[in-house]
């Protein structure tokens, strides 16, 4: 386990244990409870020869434009380094600007000489439904440090900074994803993709053609119909928010964990929009 979770408000693997040879879970909780905001200290981190947590302000097009170059340069790739993310200003404006989005929540660390913004996590505030109790979390995406600096141990300083900031809005509950298992998740999901242009996927190394396929067979083995074969599928519009809000809901009710969306994010998230979604 890593060192830096074992002192983070996580659950532990250990905490599960067997009885009469059953695993129990540890009852359901906060793992660290509300604490008054002047015991969490206002300080923000400090990092020699850096402007550790300073804010990310993607009010502005620099800002957008500079958290667009630090994760198209150093976030997530693939083994070989072939494919990154590239999320374009116009994704990262949508992504981190939500209804009741916290500007404070967008850290990030910059070399004090040339202000460049070499480190970055971010956090977004929104709701779920936890076995039927409704809680205020924060949505933690975006943690990227610059490729020659991942020695410099930027990584939990900023988790540590950006959980302040949250818990000074009086938010103690958090949610994150990952590639790989950190202690201690409590849901899992697989995607798949779905190749569109798959001659230029197999040019670019990205996949390549089945045992026995030609490139004809596999290009026509993965066209898109010409026709829309679902009756009645459109594309979303403003419209149809009241709707779309009430049948998300009514669907993750079914689950014991599960988001809970209101018009106004519905309209903000799945409304489509140009280069966004």
């Amino acid at each position: 386990k890593a060192v830096s979770y074992s002192r983070s408000p996580v659950a532990e693997y250990i905490q599960e244990f067997k009885k009469h040879g059953v695993i129990c879970m540890p009852t359901v909780g906060a793992l660290k409870h509300a604490i008054k905001a002047e015991e969490l200290g206002a300080d923000a981190l400090v990092i020699q020869g850096s402007e550790g947590g300073d804010e990310v302000d993607v009010d502005t097009q620099e800002g957008r434009d500079e958290v667009f170059t630090l994760l198209a340069n150093n976030y997530v790739e693939d083994d070989d380094e072939m494919f990154r993310f590239a999320y374009a200003p116009e994704f990262v404006s949508w992504a981190l600007q939500p209804p009741g989005y916290e500007k404070s929540w967008h850290v990030g660390i910059r070399i004090s000489c040339t202000k460049t913004l070499v480190a970055l996590i971010t956090g977004i505030p929104a709701e779920v439904s936890a076995n039927g109790k409704r809680l205020k979390v924060a949505e933690i995406n975006f943690l990227c440090v610059h490729k020659k600096l991942r020695r410099k141990n930027f990584a939990p300083v900023l988790i540590r900074e950006v959980t302040r900031r949250i818990n000074l809005k009086d938010v103690w509950q958090a949610a994150y994803t990952a590639g790989v298992v950190l202690p201690k998740p409590c849901a899992k999901a697989r995607y798949w993709h779905r190749s569109i242009n798959v001659k230029k996927l197999v040019d670019i190394r990205f996949t390549q053609l089945g045992r026995g396929m030609s490139m004809a067979e596999t290009i026509e083995h993965y066209a898109m119909p010409k026709k829309i074969r679902v009756q009645g599928l459109r594309k979303m519009e403003a419209k149809d928010v009241p709707t779309v809000t009430r049948l998300l809901n009514s669907y993750f009710s079914k689950f014991k964990l599960a988001p809970v969306k209101n018009e106004e994010d519905v309209r903000h998230w799945l409304v489509p929009r140009d280069e966004v979604v």
